[in-house]
């Protein structure tokens, strides 16, 4: 259960995801479902993050230092890059080890 969660919540790729990072950005692709994703600037740098299973507060400073954001603006891009992301499956949320979050996502 999530109360019983300590520490903060840190994301990772799904294990069905592999990523190429290219001039234009980061291209995705689910290998199950064969579903293929470029990335934009910003969620490209997340993927980065993502890699290194950053907390989101640590995203959330680097987002605001790394593209000159105000704290307000750089949450709100980071909710809706890791919304997006998720949605199409290619994040998930652990806690210390745990996965978390998949209440959404089947597969």
């Amino acid at each position: 259960m999530r109360s019983e969660q300590r520490g903060s919540p840190h994301l990772r790729q799904r294990d069905s995801v592999i990523w190429r990072n290219m001039e234009q950005g980061t291209v995705a692709m689910d290998i199950h479902t064969g579903r293929c994703f470029q990335l934009g600037q910003v969620a490209s740098f997340m993927w980065g993050l993502i890699q290194k299973e950053s907390t989101l507060e640590e995203m959330l400073e680097k987002v605001a230092q790394g593209f000159h954001l105000s704290r307000e603006v750089a949450e709100k891009a980071v909710r809706e890059v890791l919304e997006d992301m998720n949605g199409k499956g290619l994040i998930e949320k652990i806690w210390e080890g745990s996965e978390w979050g998949k209440e959404g996502r089947s597969g």
